[in-house]
């Protein structure tokens, strides 16, 4: 009786084992998951405030977007946050892609709308009207009346979607693609 007492000890003994040994590869399973994912997050994906309103109605005063930091490719109409430098405070803008390398974008006073390659550049972004005034702070704004300002390699050009005060390549000209901290992929409202 004592032989098979302790028989049943010793498999009961073996069966805790085995759970132990269960339980602590899930939870290194579990570590390693949560730290590969905290690795991929922290190097490829961020999230940023959306400061202004500069954006609106699409994007608004304190959203918080989530952006791809690094292998992405920009369409036209793609949302971007470029690096400017500067102070904190005014050190990240948060724009929409209008003109890529190579192309040629002006526009046209007379029709009150940009243009992409002697292309008009249909977009559902802004729905307000340009003000009269719309190109005078514009740094580049003779080429952008005239043949157009051709956008440098790697560089891209930039409009915000409240497009009467925005602060944009209107002002700065082209930016240059190293300047691009990510691409936003989600909006949290």
């Amino acid at each position: 009786m004592q032989e098979s007492a302790d028989k049943y000890s010793y498999l009961n003994e073996i069966k805790k084992e085995r759970r132990y040994r269960v339980v602590n590869i899930l939870l290194m399973c579990l570590i390693v998951a949560l730290l590969v994912a905290l690795i991929v997050f922290s190097t490829t994906l961020t999230t940023m405030l959306v400061k202004g309103d500069s954006m609106q109605p699409n994007l608004l005063d304190g959203n918080r977007i989530l952006l791809v930091k690094h292998h992405f490719t920009l369409d036209y109409g793609d949302i971007v946050v470029i690096d400017r430098g500067g102070s904190d405070d005014d050190r990240y803008i948060v724009k929409r892609v209008v003109g890529k390398s190579g192309d040629v974008v002006k526009f046209d006073v007379e029709k009150k709308l940009w243009v992409r390659n002697g292309k008009p550049i249909t977009d559902d972004y802004f729905d307000g009207e340009y003000s009269d005034s719309y190109l005078v702070s514009s740094s580049i704004e003779n080429e952008l009346k005239g043949e157009g300002f051709k956008v440098p390699d790697n560089g891209i050009f930039v409009l915000g979607d409240n497009r009467n005060i925005s602060n944009d390549s209107r002002q700065n000209g082209a930016f240059a693609m190293k300047k691009v901290v990510g691409k936003v992929i989600h909006v949290f409202n």
